[in-house]
């Protein structure tokens, strides 16, 4: 009996010993394997808020919009082409959030980016349109300078007929005429020769930067890029002027595209700015104004393509 019982302690203390160990390992499981980290807290409070959440990201999508459009009609305000840019990225990670979280489609992410691919696309655009300004500026400099020279040489007899003339002077009147004359022929040669328009200093007009939606850069640029063609034909090759065009045409076409998106996009879906508008005038002023109508087929269209399954946070 005594030896019975010194073998049942044995294994009790064995069970005890055992039990603890595998219980401590189950812990870390849970801690290491199973329980959410942040990015898992983020989506599920994301699924759980889904709603307003779609509402914030629809209302940046709004002040975006808002800001382009304001950017087109009043001049010295580029810098909202920042915010807006930074209003987009935003509405793009929080989309893809709700992707995560099975709330939204990949395809809405893409309509989010149509306009950060726009945007990156014009500006690469943009600045090919640069470069081809840079060029037209370094031939047409470099010509003014010959032009320059040779009105010079083909006024060297001239020139030296004024200066003994105002050397020889005996009154203050005869030497101011003789200057006179001789800024005017320093400014016949100047002009003669041509001037090179620099970067920015071509004129934009109102319509000019409303046709440009708000970015008087690309024409202003372009503007430039013609009158030193013009006036140093010469010097400024086809390929040049060519190039230029080009890029131009493919930065103004990206800005259109973007902003046709954008706006389409707004007005052939659901939009839950405007719904949550009618809803709070509705129960406020106690109407009955209809929400804002949508294409049903293109809302499935984005609802249902490239739909992924949600996570198991939360």
């Amino acid at each position: 009996m005594e030896a019975a019982k010194s073998r049942m302690d044995k294994a009790v203390d064995h069970y005890l010993t055992f039990g603890a160990k595998i219980g401590g390992q189950i812990e870390d499981a849970l801690d290491d394997d199973i329980e959410d980290d942040l990015w898992d807290d983020t989506v599920g409070w994301v699924k759980e808020h889904s709603e307003g959440f779609k509402l914030f990201l629809d209302i940046l999508g709004w002040i975006g919009t808002a800001l382009a459009i304001v950017s087109m009609f009043i001049p010295g305000l580029n810098i909202l082409v920042g915010i807006g840019l930074a209003i987009g990225l935003a509405v793009v990670a929080g989309r893809m959030t709700l992707v995560a979280a099975g709330k939204a489609t990949w395809m809405d992410v893409a309509f989010d980016c149509i306009g950060l691919v726009t945007f990156a696309g014009g500006a690469l655009a943009a600045k090919g349109l640069k470069a081809a300004g840079s060029t037209a500026r370094t031939a047409a400099t470099a010509s003014r300078t010959t032009r320059l020279k040779d009105g010079l040489s083909a006024t060297k007899g001239m020139r030296n007929q004024l200066q003994n003339a105002l050397a020889g002077a005996g009154d203050d009147a005869s030497k101011s005429a003789i200057r006179q004359e001789m800024n005017t022929l320093r400014k016949l040669i100047s002009d003669d020769a041509g001037k090179v328009v620099k970067e920015g200093e071509a004129p934009v007009g109102k319509l000019g930067k409303i046709m440009n939606l708000g970015d008087d850069g690309p024409i202003g640029d372009l503007q430039a890029l013609r009158a030193n063609a013009g006036t140093f034909s010469d010097a400024v090759s086809g390929s040049t002027v060519a190039g230029g065009h080009a890029a131009y045409g493919a930065a103004l076409g990206m800005s259109y595209t973007g902003l046709v998106a954008d706006i389409g996009d707004k007005a052939a879906g659901d939009n839950d700015t405007l719904n949550a508008g009618v809803g709070l005038v509705n129960d406020v002023f106690d109407t009955n104004l209809p929400e804002k109508p949508s294409f049903d087929a293109y809302n499935d269209f984005k609802g249902d393509t490239w739909k992924v399954p949600a996570t198991s946070a939360w």
